[in-house]
């Protein structure tokens, strides 16, 4: 049997307690703290989606959410960084296939996503697409998810666990489902937890490795494919202080900088050379200056004590960052940067951090699980944001080709605007209204990706497009407005004077025309078909039956249809 689930990870008690430090700090720490594992605390990556606490507390989202796992109060997908909330207390973030848990300051522990299982350990089976407190006490650690359950430890070092437990991965002794935290055994010395598809591991203060639940494929490590129900040590080394679960397959780290995998291996993500499936901790290479790794589901990536990050394993979508989409059975470097200091992975994605605080993505895009605005596939990383950046993104060039003046009116009613911003993190997308008031603010909703927008028919007036940006790292811009005049009802014009009856003295005729938004630019008339002639008052006297023509054009280029009046004079004679 095949696993084609999602990573999910556990966080360490030590980093925990440190966890508002900058997350390059605790990528540097990792290699040296006992019971550290990856991501970084301060992101994870789930069922093509991730979720980040930025250097300021707040947590972030990006990617797929059919089940409210973003956290943002909807099921829209969001392919930037989003917001969750409005806190700066996150702590912790762990990623299931569909749910997330999350740790505050104060040791609350909170949940959202999909439930049908009871991996969010809220006594029920109903979705959450906002964070819920779970339980009323604080106390929590570290958070770890798995498929469809959910782990964590408490700060006096005891394990909880809750959700799906179809085989033995909660460590209960059982295969019952729980709906809220249940204590696994009476030990106080736990210090990680990692999930896989339905498989936990954990280290304990010491440095011992334990195991339990599904071993199909050997991903216990135990050296057989026997289900545990009960955490079981994985030999008896003690010098274990990293561990991280894919979806049927493990990697560890030990104090002496040296990598392990075991379990399944069919796309080489153990890293040994082959596809050959291990059920016991094997050594990868001889190379002894591995600092962290992170797992996807079926791939590896690792950094070294020197910077440089290394990828294994399945390569589907381009996760690998090799520029293609081959598996690599051995660990392959990833470009030539030395200052990676913190990697995480979504299902067939990658995500990576730089001392500079930029954060690279590469795989699979189809849901915006890499925040690049797009639903793109990566073979190569590409920079996604900064997480510290907080500059929020201005619009710039915004313009209408149809309407280039703001100050002159057009009779043309569908008005076209175009426009552009730019920010260090990169343009994540834009909102925009059209509307004729001048100050309204553009709320916060699902972000636009086009640069120019065009309108049809609309009514005369002026009318304002407001719009603002958004940077990939979820910054949102100012809103920026730019009015158009629209006027395409042609001026009236009234004369006055001519009266169709038969004058024996000259006749004059006056012109009134009235525009109430353009105005008025130009009055003219035609006598008999003659010339147009500009002008208000004509004065007819040439004996005969005249026509006058007469019309008004107004300043938005409206030419009024042109009306007739008639004008007669007869003939001048004295009686004597």
């Amino acid at each position: 049997m095949t696993f084609r689930r999602h990573l999910r990870v556990s966080l360490p008690i030590l980093l925990c307690l440190a966890s508002l430090l900058f997350l390059g700090a605790i990528g540097a720490a990792r290699a040296e703290a006992v019971g550290t594992v990856h991501p970084s605390p301060r992101i994870a990556g789930g069922g093509e989606f991730a979720l980040l606490i930025k250097p300021d507390g707040s947590l972030w989202s990006w990617g797929y959410n059919l089940h409210g796992q973003l956290g943002v109060g909807d099921l829209t997908l969001r392919p930037v960084a989003w917001r969750v909330g409005t806190t700066n207390d996150w702590a912790t973030v762990a990623c299931g296939d569909y749910h997330s848990l999350a740790i505050k300051t104060d040791g609350t522990l909170w949940a959202w996503g999909l439930n049908a299982s009871d991996e969010l350990g809220l006594g029920d089976t109903t979705d959450r697409t906002s964070p819920v407190q779970v339980g009323t006490t604080g106390g929590w650690a570290t958070v770890a998810c798995g498929d469809a359950y959910s782990m964590a430890i408490k700060t006096d070092g005891s394990l909880w666990a809750w959700g799906a437990n179809a085989s033995g991965q909660l460590g209960l002794g059982d295969l019952v489902t729980r709906a809220s935290p249940t204590r696994v055994g009476t030990a106080n010395d736990w210090a990680a937890v990692s999930c896989g598809a339905q498989f936990t591991l954990a280290l304990k203060t010491n440095g011992s490795l334990w195991a339990w639940g599904n071993n199909s494929r050997g991903q216990l490590g135990l050296g057989d494919t026997v289900t545990r129900r009960s955490p079981v040590a994985v030999g008896s080394d003690t010098d274990w202080t990293t561990v991280g679960c894919g979806d049927a397959d493990a990697h560890a780290l030990k104090g002496n900088g040296s990598l392990w995998g075991w379990g399944y291996n069919d796309f080489g993500q153990l890293g040994l050379g082959d596809t050959v499936t291990r059920k016991v901790p094997t050594r990868v290479g001889q190379d002894a200056n591995w600092a962290s790794f992170a797992r996807g589901d079926d791939h590896l990536v690792a950094i070294k004590t020197d910077g440089s990050l290394w990828a294994c394993g399945d390569d589907t979508y381009g996760q690998l960052d090799q520029g293609d989409t081959t598996a690599r059975s051995l660990p392959t470097r990833m470009g030539s940067a030395t200052d990676w200091v913190s990697a995480a992975c979504a299902d067939d994605t990658t995500m990576a951090l730089k001392q500079d605080g930029s954060l690279w993505t590469s795989g699979h895009n189809s849901c915006g699980a890499l925040s690049l605005a797009d639903f793109v596939n990566r073979s190569t990383a590409t920079f996604a944001f900064f997480i510290g950046d907080t500059t929020a993104p201005a619009v710039a060039s915004l313009a209408s080709p149809t309407h280039p003046d703001p100050a002159t009116w057009y009779s043309n009613s569908n008005p076209t605007f175009t426009w552009s911003a730019a920010d260090p993190s990169g343009v994540g997308g834009y909102r925009y209204l059209f509307d004729q008031t001048a100050g309204t603010q553009v709320p916060i909703a699902y972000p636009h990706f086009e640069t120019t927008i065009s309108y049809t028919g609309k009514a005369d007036g002026i009318w304002y497009l407001h719009i603002r940006a958004l940077d990939r790292g979820g910054n949102w811009g100012p809103t920026s407005t730019l009015q158009v005049r629209i006027d395409t009802k042609a001026p009236v014009t009234t004369q006055s004077g001519a009266d169709n009856a038969w004058h024996t003295s000259p006749v004059t005729v006056k012109f009134k025309a009235s525009d109430s938004l353009s105005g008025v630019a130009l009055t003219e008339y035609q006598l008999d078909g003659g010339p147009w002639t500009p002008g208000t008052t004509l004065t007819v006297s040439a004996v005969g039956a005249h026509t006058v023509a007469y019309r008004s054009h107004d300043n938005a280029g409206n030419v009024e249809t042109a009306k007739t009046c008639q004008v007669n004079i007869g003939s001048y004679f004295t009686v004597t």
